[in-house]
C-alpha cells in the first residue's frame, strides 16, 4: 500500500484518542436524536393551524436537508469508528487506510448540496415572508402556491449546482482523512462559499426582524375583520419562526467561517497535540497545516441537530401563549362597560 494512502501520524493519534472515540459516539447519538425530532417537528408542523401552508412545506424540505445531511455526516464517523476498533485489535498491521478523494467525491457532494439545501430554504422561507408582508391584501393563494413551488423546486436545484461547482475541475487527487474532508484544488471556492453562506444568513436575519417589527405593529389594525386578523398571526407566528432560525444559523455560519481563518492562523504555532484536544472538544474536526493542504472543519452538524428542536420549540411557546391567553379570559371577570372598554383599546 502506497504511504499516500496511509494515515500519517497526527490523524493516527487522533484516531487512538478516547476522547475521539467519545466524540463519534456522541455523534451517533446527535444522528439518532435527530431523527426522532425531526419527525416529531414534521408531525407538529402539519398540525398546527397558525403555519401556513407555504411555510409548512418549506420547513418540511429544511428538516429534509437537515436530516440527510445527518445521515451523510453519520456515515463518515461510523467509517472513523471502525477504522479505530479495527486499529485497537491489531487489524491494521502496516497502516491505517485513507479514504480516496475520488472516491469521496459524491459523499463531499451531498454533505455541501445538504449544507447549502438548509441556508437556501432558509433563504426562500424569508423572501415569501416578505411577498407576505408587502403585498398582503393581494397575497392570493394563487399567488402563494406560485411562490411555494418556486422555491420549493429552485432551492434543491441551486443546492445541487452549489455542491458540483465547489470541485469543479478539481482533479480529486491524493487521499483524505474522511470525505467531509474539503479537496486540495476546491479549498478558495469553500471558502467563498461559506463566507457567502454567512452574509446570505446575516442579511436574511435582518430582514426577519424587520419583517417582525412590521408585522408586530400592525397586528392590531384590523379591527373586527377576524380572517385579517388570523392572517397576520399567522405571518407573526410564521415569521418569529423563521427569523429564530436564521439568527441560530448566522451564530454557527459565524463560528464555521471565522473559525477557518483562526484556525489556519494559529495552527503553526501550537502543538498537534493541544491542537486536536482543542477541535474535538468543540465538536469540529479540522486538518491543516499550510493553505496548500486539506482541511475540513465541521460545526453544521450542530445546525442539522438543531433546527427540529427549534421548530418544535417555537411550535409549543406558540400554543402555550394560545391557552394562556385564553385562560386569561376565562379567569377575569368584567362588567359590561369594562368589557366594551377593553375592546375599544384592543381594536383603536
Amino acid at each position: 500500500m502506497s504511504n499516500l494512502s496511509c494515515a500519517p501520524p497526527t490523524d493516527v493519534d487522533r484516531l487512538r484518542r478516547p476522547d475521539f472515540l467519545l466524540s463519534l459516539v456522541a455523534g451517533f447519538i446527535i444522528t439518532g436524536v435527530t431523527f426522532y425530532y425531526a419527525y416529531l417537528a414534521l408531525c407538529l408542523i402539519w398540525k398546527t393551524p397558525t403555519y401556513e401552508r407555504t411555510a409548512k412545506t418549506l420547513l418540511s424540505q429544511l428538516l429534509f436537508f437537515s436530516v440527510m445531511y445527518e445521515i451523510f455526516y453519520c456515515i463518515e464517523e461510523f467509517i472513523s469508528f471502525y477504522k479505530s476498533i479495527f486499529d485497537f485489535f491489531g487489524i491494521y498491521q502496516e497502516c491505517i487506510p485513507l479514504q480516496s478523494a475520488l472516491d469521496c467525491a459524491l459523499r463531499f457532494k451531498c454533505l455541501m448540496g445538504f449544507t447549502s439545501g438548509m441556508i437556501y430554504n432558509q433563504t426562500g422561507l424569508i423572501i415569501e415572508r416578505l411577498f407576505a408582508t408587502i403585498f398582503t391584501e393581494k397575497y392570493t393563494n394563487k399567488i402563494k402556491l406560485n411562490i411555494r413551488v418556486i422555491v420549493f423546486w429552485v432551492v434543491p436545484l441551486s443546492s445541487i449546482l452549489t455542491a458540483y461547482l465547489i470541485v469543479l475541475d478539481d482533479p480529486l487527487e491524493g487521499y483524505v482523512f474522511a470525505c467531509y474532508v474539503i479537496p486540495r484544488q476546491s479549498i478558495l471556492r469553500t471558502k467563498i462559499f461559506l463566507v457567502t453562506c454567512f452574509v446570505l444568513t446575516l442579511l436574511v436575519s435582518i430582514m426577519a426582524l424587520l419583517i417582525r417589527k412590521h408585522n408586530k405593529k400592525y397586528e392590531f389594525s384590523t379591527r373586527f375583520k377576524v380572517s385579517s386578523r388570523f392572517q397576520n398571526r399567522q405571518a407573526i407566528e410564521t415569521t418569529n419562526t423563521i427569523c429564530i432560525l436564521s439568527l441560530f444559523s448566522s451564530i454557527f455560519l459565524f463560528i464555521y467561517t471565522v473559525g477557518i481563518f483562526v484556525l489556519l492562523a494559529v495552527r503553526p504555532s501550537i502543538s498537534p497535540f493541544v491542537f486536536n484536544i482543542f477541535v474535538t472538544y468543540v465538536y469540529v474536526s479540522f486538518q491543516s497545516l499550510t493553505f496548500k493542504q486539506k482541511f475540513d472543519f465541521q460545526t453544521i452538524p450542530f445546525v442539522a441537530f438543531m433546527i427540529p428542536h427549534l421548530i418544535i420549540y417555537r411550535i409549543r411557546v406558540t400554543r402555550r401563549k394560545r391557552v394562556h391567553a385564553l385562560n386569561g379570559f376565562a379567569q377575569v371577570k368584567q362588567t359590561q362597560d369594562e368589557h366594551i372598554n377593553e375592546l375599544r383599546v384592543m381594536w383603536s
